[in-house]
């Protein structure tokens, strides 16, 4: 079953801290403790060419090697299940979408920007 801890949340937000120095993240849990957000706030590097115009985007990580941007986000990623995983809960998904069966470890997003707060690039 899916399931995100304040301890899952501590862990990433304190590695994404000492790995990415220059950046600033929103890492946060869902109310039903499902799911972890990541949220890159500020960034050195101007993603905007992964934005199509938009003030704000979610980055699909099944898809990441298509973004301009991928090795940063890949990045992203390594960190959370590292730090998950440092807490006790590694990172495994057995679902099977075409039996409608879900079963992971827990449910995850990666956003540049929100709806009401755009990422500030360069500072």
């Amino acid at each position: 079953m899916a399931y995100v801890s304040t301890e899952m949340t501590k862990a990433v937000r304190a590695a994404l801290k000492a790995k990415f120095k220059d950046y600033k993240f929103s890492v946060r849990k869902n109310a039903h403790c499902s799911t972890l957000y990541i949220t890159i706030l500020n960034s050195p590097v101007d993603l905007t060419a992964d934005l199509h115009g938009r003030c704000y985007a979610e980055i699909n990580h099944y898809h990441v090697e298509n973004y301009k941007h991928a090795d940063i986000y890949k990045s992203i990623f390594e960190e959370m299940f590292t730090a998950t995983a440092s807490v006790g809960r590694e990172f495994y998904d057995d679902s099977d979408t075409q039996t409608d069966y879900f079963n992971c470890a827990y449910y995850y997003y990666l956003r540049v920007g929100d709806y009401d707060k755009p990422c500030v690039f360069g500072e």
